[in-house]
């Protein structure tokens, strides 16, 4: 893994305006960087998938060690008026959609997980979308080689995700909301939206 300077877009800020990414600085702070970015090997890319992987199935352990004990329901702080709810969830096997897990990783060692986001997973459109973007400008502006690739798919995966939701487990239409007044939940409004219309879903949408 490498960490490797390029120069960044002039345009950005107007593509990011353009693409509805107007939280690409919050709170006077630049959130949004393009200065530098992180190259991987393959094998480095397959570790980081198998480690995943791993993690992932860790976290659904516990997530059963948790719905199945009233100790662990309390510590974890799930509200009681829930437990039953949390209990048939898991139980009858109910689809998820995305998490995010957050990794420290130095190219060395094997990654260690920070954090599984499974309930507010940001950063999902600029990971999805706008890097895209990004990837595609700097080949065709000749500061990266033309076989430069993404080390992910999210889009394509959420995209066959809303499909299997539809048609495995009968969910006909999506619901989906945000906060009214925060920039940064409705640009993930907008790439949710945009993906279940890819996926040929259908989706009800409300403001909370």
């Amino acid at each position: 893994m490498k960490r490797e300077q390029i120069i960044e877009r002039p345009d950005w800020r107007e593509k990011a305006t353009e693409y509805g990414f107007n939280f690409h600085t919050m709170y006077g702070e630049p959130y949004w960087c393009e200065d530098a970015y992180y190259q991987f090997s393959m094998e480095e890319v397959e570790t980081l998938e198998e480690t995943t992987e791993e993690l992932h199935q860790m976290c659904l352990q516990v997530a059963d060690k948790v719905a199945n004990s009233e100790e662990l329901l309390t510590r974890f702080q799930i509200p009681r008026h829930c437990w039953d709810f949390v209990r048939e969830s898991w139980k009858t096997s109910q689809p998820s959609l995305y998490s995010r897990l957050d990794l420290a990783y130095d190219g060395k060692g094997p990654a260690k997980l920070l954090e599984n986001n499974a309930d507010t997973p940001t950063s999902l459109y600029e990971s999805a979308f706008f890097q895209w973007i990004w990837l595609e400008d700097q080949i065709n502006a000749g500061r990266l080689p033309q076989n430069a690739d993404q080390f992910n798919s999210i889009q394509e995966k959420l995209i066959d995700r809303f499909a299997q939701l539809r048609d495995q487990y009968g969910m006909r239409y999506l619901h989906m909301s945000c906060c009214q007044d925060t920039q940064e939940d409705r640009g993930y409004r907008t790439i949710f939206t945009r993906l279940c219309r890819r996926s040929r879903s259908h989706y009800r949408f409300c403001f909370y």
